[in-house]
């Protein structure tokens, strides 16, 4: 009897009862947090040991690379989906793009991967930039409809470190969602959650939901405004970089 492949066997493992509950939805109380921290928990198990096919599948689209420096607070650096985690984390920047051709200083940095269509499929994380250096970890982009997955691994063991999920159902992020992996199941794992709300294609309100623990049936909320300084004249307004502020905190709930 023929055995399906690892990826096969991901394909074949589609959540479609999380799809039907949420969707591309809000997540609104533990049940569906237990729902998505279930989802992300299978992803992650699924690629368990399968790092370098994970490698192999993506080399041929390879079709230019970017790079990064800084951002190392955050998953993925400057392309963390979320477009205000950076603002939450204590002396934290989302990093900056490295000119092509300038040289590394030896600092940390990211390399990202894009098929020939300009979709990142890949990133490379670097702890230091030495010729020769095996990047620290190494997340592969896995997009299913408006749903678009993160899984990352660590390089030298191969285990998967962290999952994530953004869900993009109008181009933009509508939710970002984390966790740590632990491959004996999801009930020890914590999730992070955003939810955020646009008014004209333009963020204006973030739900953010911390150490989200269905096990022990709490987590902690703040919402907050988002808001632009405004752009001086002869700027785009849409270049601005966002600023937040709280208006309310819950918890732990």
């Amino acid at each position: 009897m023929a055995h399906d492949t690892p990826l096969q066997r991901l394909k074949n493992g589609v959540n479609t009862l999380f799809d039907a509950v949420l969707g591309a939805g809000k997540a609104r109380d533990m049940e569906d947090f237990k729902l998505l921290l279930d989802d992300l928990w299978q992803m992650g198990a699924a690629h368990e040991g399968i790092m370098h096919e994970w490698e192999a599948k993506i080399a041929p689209d390879i079709h230019h690379i970017r790079r990064a420096q800084g951002g190392d607070c955050l998953h993925r650096g400057m392309l963390n989906p979320s477009p205000i985690l950076d603002l939450l984390v204590a002396e934290c920047n989302r990093g900056i793009p490295l000119d092509p051709k300038a040289a590394l200083t030896g600092e940390p940095y990211y390399e990202f991967l894009y098929d020939a269509a300009d979709r990142l499929i890949g990133v490379r994380h670097y702890a230091a930039s030495q010729p020769g250096t095996l990047p620290k970890d190494q997340e592969f982009i896995l997009r299913r409809g408006v749903q678009e997955y993160g899984i990352t691994f660590e390089t030298a063991t191969g285990r998967v470190l962290c999952v994530c999920k953004a869900a993009k159902p109008h181009g933009y992020v509508e939710s970002y969602a984390f966790t740590d992996f632990d491959p004996y199941g999801p009930s020890d794992m914590v999730l992070h959650y955003e939810y955020f709300t646009y008014t004209e294609e333009r963020l204006t309100r973030a739900e953010v939901y911390f150490a989200v623990s269905p096990e022990l049936g709490q987590y902690d909320r703040d919402v907050y405004e988002v808001f632009y300084e405004k752009a001086q004249e002869g700027n785009d307004p849409s270049s601005s970089a966002p600023m937040i502020h709280r208006v309310s905190k819950e918890g732990p709930l």
